[in-house]
C-alpha cells in the first residue's frame, strides 16, 4: 500500500466509478418516482404536491397547478 495516492489515477477512478453508480442508480431513482406518483393518484391526491383532489372536478390542481392525471385502474 502506497503512502501517497497517485492522483491522476485517484481522480480518474473517482470519476469513473461515479459514473457507473449514477448510470445504475439514476434509473432507480425514476422509477421510484413513478411508482410514488402513482400511488397517489390511486389515493385521490395530486401526484406532485399531495393535495387532495376527491370532490374537485378541475382539470389541474387547485394548490399546485399540476395536469390530473386518470387515476389508474387496478
Amino acid at each position: 500500500m502506497p503512502l501517497l495516492p497517485i492522483w491522476p489515477g485517484l481522480l480518474i477512478d473517482t470519476a469513473f466509478w461515479g459514473a457507473v453508480w449514477f448510470i445504475l442508480l439514476w434509473p432507480t431513482g425514476l422509477v421510484a418516482a413513478k411508482v410514488k406518483r402513482a400511488r397517489r393518484r390511486a389515493k385521490g391526491k395530486c401526484a406532485w404536491c399531495k393535495y387532495d383532489l376527491r370532490g374537485i372536478d378541475s382539470e389541474r390542481c387547485p394548490e399546485c397547478g399540476g395536469e390530473r392525471q386518470p387515476t389508474p385502474r387496478p
